[in-house]
């Protein structure tokens, strides 16, 4: 024993130093492997699992570990990295073949080391147990010299001490066995047996030595060096170094294996003649995963592990109750208490778990096994615990009990079936989807529920799928219990083991024939017209390519009609929208009936619809197309009813033939719409053809629409100011702006040439609010300049009115150049209150509470209507040129004049006339009471120097 105590400690000093030496060689033999191939890193893995794969195996042989835990991790571990080496494609075959051979090193090894243990169990029990047994008789002494020098020569000879061989030694077992024939036949059995185990121990001693050996120096290390010396190329010199060093290491490691060899063999001897050894006893339970304790009958610990000793504080000596944590529920304390204390009285082991407060995961489980000691005698000699982290264990319980709930109360219903494709559990939402209990389908076919709707071909390339790629997803129809088939959403997948083999079918499906269904109406929504049920844009683009490809086969005409409701927006701003959707139901019954059912009837957007009209005849597709259209006209010219209110409307129509104006859905569609806007300017409530004249025309607006935006952007325009005057004092009154365009190629442009189509296009907004800051502004300057209270005219488009901050911009104008709103008359022309009324009656009647003063241009040239004189805020009236060009020579327009003048004193409202020329002109105006004028016979429009030199000399 001391020469024991001085060997261990003389032993860790040696492995404590070359450990040290190992580490710093380990250290030096590192490089920077950042820049290397990921394969490096693979073998250097199987290299160090190489090393402590035999570091392992022979822990386990010299018995300081029971167990190959740490082997299998291992070899599994390398078995990853050698299949990892496999799928490259780098030759590593002599690598592989390597680890083959060293795993097959390994498996002999652990077979013939538990042959060996197992037998040196028996040599030393059966040793000790035929010694007792021939003690008892003093002639039996040479037979027991025998068996002691028998025992102490195999010892020797295992320790490496002895001179015998193995055939000496076996000699000795047979003389042994020979001198027992003497003895009784149950004594010399035991005697035979000992002689069959030294035979086998020495067997198994020079076979694992031998394998030992081959383990040791397998070819793993070098092979492995020299696939690293291949990825070490560009780094030559410091991996040659780096070698060099691990040579060293792996020397050093060799060494520690043998003292570590060494050091338990002695351990073992020493473990022999010791039946209890408490040092391997505390090793073992100081790093078991773990948390032991031992106490005596008095409930005093003796023994603890040094994890319980760090989590709970306790030492041996003190009382059991100090291993009841404070952490601990008070509920799950008293628990434990109580089954400590019975303990005492049970032979059975008890099992508990008990709950621990934890400041970072709330809450721990830990798992105790308490269990009685006992002497031979069945005298009680205290208690051992065990105390095992379950907390994860039991989180996973909880998840598992989670995931069978989510399965039996999930909303789709699922079926899992067996690799014989045979049902072993479904969930409820399967019985209520299928109305099949699950007693019903147990053991059963999934076929059950099949519809027959889908073919043979169908489940082949469906369980083709779910083969090759493990999972299949589709859309099926079955049948449920009461025989009704109905549309699911089906997903299958497998569930595979470790070995990749298939051992379930998972599908999970749903009901989806609410979803069909909405897939219907969503269908009929991209199809169709919501409120009309009419074909929509796109339904009308599928029908009309159809036609243009029969068309062209057959060689037949095709004609695309484009119809735009007249003053549809009149009815659907003064009676509300829901009137708007009614009248277009009925325009739409109308337009039905119009119509061949060969044909097609689309509505498009608001009020426009398009007809197509199919397999016409050449010959009489100019005289059919007018028949159709003179239907449509006369059929929507009569009244509607609409919320007890008669109403009247027209439709403009235009018309393009295939292929005569075009050949495909776009041009065709758009060629109808310009010959529609062209009978739009014809007039309205009337058909045209589309022309090549018309297309002329229509780009020419496109051009003037590109410039007008270049011109906005350039600033191309500028302003004229034309003066008005009272007609009796001949005293200037104000000026009326009027815009012109400076264009680059054609000229100077009045604003009749550019104005409908910036109407048209949108363009007035940017263009009127830049006329109105600038006469506004001039208007300040002239202020300035003169005493006379002048005011200014600015013309203002109903797009313009439209906008819903138009108010608050002109408010902002008056504003930013403060200028009196009474100062600022804003002109409007008679037509607005045609398309618009209700809107703008509300907009002018917001200006006039502004104190802007209003104005309406053209008075008397579109659908005059009295009323509007009453309703409106208006302020003075403007009579058109084309009834003073005539007067007084021209009776009708003489006596237009006359009836505009003398309503608008009626309803005392001002009256001013435009394009006075001559003085006779002039004098019948006076005459009849026209308060003012202007025209040439005053000035012309003048520029803002012309205006300045006038205000300079005002007329008299």
């Amino acid at each position: 024993m001391k020469k024991a105590n001085i060997f261990f400690p003389v032993a860790g000093i040696m492995f404590l130093l070359m450990l040290l030496l190992a580490t710093l060689l380990y250290r030096h033999s590192q490089v920077d492997y950042q820049s290397y191939h990921q394969q490096t890193e693979l073998i250097r893995n199987i290299q160090k699992n190489t090393a402590e794969l035999a570091r392992d195996i022979l822990l386990v042989q010299s018995g300081q570990t029971y167990h190959y835990d740490a082997v299998a991790k291992t070899l599994a571990h390398n078995d990853t990295l050698i299949l990892s080496l496999q799928s490259n494609d780098t030759n590593f075959t002599p690598l592989i073949n390597a680890w083959a051979t060293f795993k097959s090193f390994i498996e002999d090894i652990k077979s013939n080391n538990a042959i060996y243990q197992n037998s040196l169990r028996y040599f030393s029990h059966g040793i000790e147990s035929l010694l007792l047994d021939l003690s008892a008789d003093k002639q039996n002494v040479k037979i027991i010299k025998a068996l002691w020098h028998l025992e102490l020569n195999f010892l020797q000879f295992s320790l490496g001490h002895g001179k015998q061989s193995t055939e000496q030694l076996t000699r000795q077992a047979n003389a042994f066995n020979k001198m027992a024939k003497s003895l009784p036949k149950k004594t010399a059995n035991n005697v035979a047996m000992l002689s069959q185990h030294v035979q086998i121990l020495l067997r198994k001693y020079s076979l694992l030595k031998q394998l030992n050996f081959q383990l040791l120096n397998t070819d793993i290390p070098q092979q492995a060096q020299l696939l690293l010396h291949q990825y070490d190329q560009n780094f030559n010199q410091t991996m040659q170094q780096a070698a060099k060093i691990r040579t060293f290491f792996y020397g050093i490691c060799l060494v520690l294996m043998l003292v570590v060899v060494i050091t338990i063999i002695k351990l073992k001897t020493i473990l022999s003649e010791l039946h209890d050894s408490e040092a391997l006893v505390r090793d073992v339970a100081d790093n078991a995963p773990i948390m032991l304790w031992m106490s005596n009958k008095k409930g005093n610990l003796v023994f603890l592990n040094e994890r319980l000793r760090l989590i709970s504080g306790c030492k041996e000596g003190n009382s059991i109750s100090t291993v009841c944590l404070e952490g601990i529920y008070p509920d799950d304390k008293n628990q434990l208490r109580d089954a400590l204390q019975l303990q005492q009285h049970k032979t059975t082991e008890s099992l508990l778990q008990i709950r621990i407060k934890d400041d970072q995961k709330g809450c721990l489980y830990w798992s105790v096994r308490v269990v009685a000691r006992h002497s031979e005698a069945g005298e009680y000699q205290g208690l051992v615990c065990s105390m095992a982290d379950v907390t994860q264990q039991k989180l996973l319980e909880e998840k598992t009990q989670l995931a069978a709930q989510v399965f039996e109360h999930s909303l789709e219903g699922i079926l899992i079936s067996d690799t014989d494709n045979k049902i072993v559990q479904v969930n409820k939402a399967f019985s209520t989807l299928t109305g099949y209990s699950q007693k019903e389908v147990l053991g059963k076919s999934p076929n059950l529920l099949n519809s027959g709707i889908q073919d043979k071909a169908f489940y082949q390339e469906m369980w083709k799928a779910i083969n090759e790629r493990g999972f299949w997803r589709g859309e099926v129809y079955n049948r449920r219990k009461n025989k009704e088939i109905y549309p699911e959403w089906l997903t299958i997948t497998v569930v595979k083991n470790k070995a990749h083999d298939i051992t379930h079918h998972i599908a999970i499906f749903n009901d989806i024939t609410e979803k069909k269904k909405a897939e219907q109406d969503i269908h009929f929504l991209a199809h169709f017209d919501s409120l009309t049920r009419l074909p929509n844009r796109v339904l009308f683009n599928e029908r009309m390519d159809h036609a243009i490809q029969q068309a062209k086969r057959s060689g037949r005409c095709i004609a695309v009609m484009f119809l735009d409701l007249d003053r549809f927006k009149s009815v659907n701003d003064s009676l509300g929208h829901e009137a708007g959707d009614e009248l277009l139901i009925k325009v739409a019954e109308d337009l039905s009936r119009c119509i061949r059912d060969a044909d097609t009837l689309a509505r498009i957007g608001g009020d426009e619809f398009t007809v197509l009209l199919e397999a016409v005849d050449k010959d009489t597709v100019y005289k059919n197309c007018p028949i159709v259209a003179e239907k449509i006209i006369q059929k929507l010219s009569s009244s509607y009813h609409i919320k007890k209110t008669q109403v009247f409307i027209g439709v403009s129509i235009g018309i393009a033939i295939y292929p005569n104006d075009g050949e495909s859905i776009a041009v065709l569609t758009q060629h109808a719409d310009m010959a529609m806007y062209h009978a739009k300017d014809e007039g309205r409530n009337n058909f045209q053809f589309y022309s090549e004249q018309l297309n002329d025309v229509v780009q020419k607006r496109l051009t003037l629409e590109a410039d007008l935006r270049i011109a906005i952007e350039q600033q191309q325009f500028f302003i004229h100011y034309q003066p008005q005057y009272n007609l009796l004092s001949k005293q200037l009154q104000g000026f009326e702006a009027l815009i012109r365009w400076q264009h680059p190629r054609l000229g100077v442009l009045a604003s009749g040439e550019f104005i409908p189509v910036a109407e048209e296009t949108g363009l007035i907004i940017d263009i009127g609010k830049w006329v109105l800051e600038t006469a506004c502004h001039q208007l300040t300057l002239w202020q300035i300049m003169t005493p006379l209270a002048l005011r200014m005219a600015v013309n203002i488009s109903l797009k313009q009115l439209e906008k819903e901050d138009f108010v608050s911009c002109v408010n902002a104008v008056l504003d930013t150049y403060n200028i009196q709103p009474k100062t600022l008359e804003l002109e409007v022309t008679e037509s607005m209150f045609l398309e618009d009324g209700s809107t703008t009656l509300a907009i002018l009647k917001q200006l006039d509470q502004l104190g802007v003063k209003l104005s309406i241009d053209d008075f008397g040239t579109g659908y005059s209507n009295m009323s509007y004189l009453k309703k409106l805020p208006i302020d003075r009236i403007k009579i058109d040129r084309c009834f003073i060009n005539d007067i007084p020579h021209d009776e009708n327009d003489a006596a237009i004049v006359r009836i505009i003048i003398d309503i608008a004193k009626i309803f005392g409202i001002k009256v001013i006339a435009e394009g006075i020329e001559t003085r006779e002109q002039e004098a019948y105006l006076v005459e009849k009471g026209c308060d003012e004028g202007q025209g040439f016979l005053f000035n012309k429009p003048l520029s803002v120097s012309a205006i300045n030199t006038l205000l300079e000399k005002p007329l008299s």
